[in-house]
C-alpha cells in the first residue's frame, strides 16, 4: 500500500473518511494496465505476488467484500484484478459493485 497523502484526490476529506471508516492503516496500491487503466491489485496469497513487490511494501489483509466496497467509493476506479502476476482474473464492474452492496448491507454503520 501507499500513503494516501501522495494522492492527488478530488475530494481530500471524503477518501481520508473513507480510510478511517473502513479502519484502513494506508491506502492499497493501485496499478495500471497495458491500456493506462487503473486497478487494485489483490492477491490471495503472498506468493502470488513477484517477488519485487512482496519486500519493500507492506502488507494487510483485507476481506474480499471489504476491498470491493473500497474500490466502488473511492472515486478513483472500481476495477479489481486477483493475482495479476499470476491467475489475473479481472473483476467485472458490476461484480465489484454487487460485493460492494453485500458489505455495506453487513455495516450499516458506513453511511
Amino acid at each position: 500500500g501507499v500513503d494516501p497523502s501522495s494522492f492527488d484526490f478530488k475530494n481530500p476529506v471524503y477518501e481520508q473518511d473513507l480510510l478511517k471508516k473502513l479502519d484502513l492503516p494506508f491506502w492499497p496500491d493501485l496499478l495500471t494496465d497495458n491500456e493506462g487503466k487503473p486497478f487494485f491489485a489483490a492477491f490471495t496469497a503472498p506468493e502470488k505476488a513477484p517477488g519485487k513487490l512482496v519486500e519493500p511494501f507492506k502488507w494487510i489483509e483485507i476481506p474480499f467484500l471489504k476491498l470491493c466496497y473500497f474500490a466502488a467509493h473511492t472515486g478513483i476506479t472500481t476495477e479489481v484484478i486477483l493475482d495479476p502476476f499470476t491467475d489475473c482474473l479481472q473483476l467485472p464492474v458490476s461484480l465489484v459493485l454487487q460485493y460492494s452492496e453485500q458489505y455495506a448491507k453487513a455495516h450499516p454503520d458506513l453511511s
